[in-house]
């Protein structure tokens, strides 16, 4: 097996890294808006398109291999986007296994205070849009098992 190993990039000093820092951050941002503003798009009967396939794995990666901050954002982005958590839910009626497990990861982490330290208020969103008793058959369902 061969071992590939990246160098570090030297850290900037002064004002030059914390204004590549601030645009990266700001970068990184406003692609989190933009992915989460997809969910938002997603209707019940039109989330069979492979397409959110993408949106969700990115959804679920970034919540894996995210920083706290980015994490904590993507969860405030998710609640103040309108419709946002209702696309997702959406996606718990997809014929894609894969979807439904990513959907179900997502609601897992983001309702967690182990990942994002506002997840009272996603639980709170979550529970007056009914999501508990939407989620309930997949406690238990021999056709979701492997």
């Amino acid at each position: 097996m061969v071992r590939i190993q990246f160098r570090k990039a030297q850290k900037k000093e002064g004002k030059n890294a914390r204004s590549s820092q601030a645009n990266s951050k700001m970068i990184k941002s406003d692609l989190v808006g933009m992915h989460v503003k997809r969910f938002a798009e997603i209707k019940p009967g039109a989330q069979d398109s492979s397409e959110y396939l993408t949106v969700l794995n990115w959804l679920a990666d970034t919540i894996d291999t995210g920083d706290e901050a980015m994490v904590a954002h993507l969860g405030n982005q998710m609640r103040h986007t309108p419709g946002a958590w209702q696309g997702l839910i959406n996606m718990l009626e997809c014929k894609h296994e894969a979807a439904v497990h990513l959907v179900l990861f997502a609601i897992g982490n983001l309702s967690s205070a182990a990942v994002d330290p506002q997840a009272h208020l996603t639980k709170q969103l979550l529970q007056h849009l009914g999501v508990f008793e939407r989620i309930l058959s997949f406690l238990w369902n021999e056709k979701m098992l492997y």
